[in-house]
């Protein structure tokens, strides 16, 4: 398996985040991409289910910040940190972002 190596994610801080639950998000990247550097559209509809297609599309469409049609780790990682802010407020931008949009 091809190691997929996080560069620039350790390096800045990130509220909630200490370097070992990165390591961790890391961890459950590779998992997922296997030998791919991204996950697909598809693996991520896998991952993160619904029975709302227009829910899972949404959440596809915020992590995939460079509308490439796939998610970088880097992308991943954001994603996760501003779903998982520690104020109420940024879960309520992210949750308002997946009905509505940006």
């Amino acid at each position: 398996m091809e190691e997929i190596h996080c560069g620039d994610i350790y390096s800045f801080p990130r509220t909630g985040f200490d370097k070992s639950s990165l390591e961790r998000l890391e961890q459950l990247f590779i998992k997922t991409v296997g030998n791919e550097k991204e996950i697909r559209r598809e693996e991520f509809k896998k991952i993160v289910t619904s029975k709302n297609p227009f829910f899972t599309e949404r959440v596809f469409q915020i992590f995939d910040k460079d509308n490439s049609g796939s998610i970088s780790l880097q992308e991943f990682i954001d994603a996760i940190h501003q779903f998982a802010g520690q104020s109420p407020e940024d879960k309520i931008k992210f949750l308002f972002k997946v009905g509505f949009g940006s």
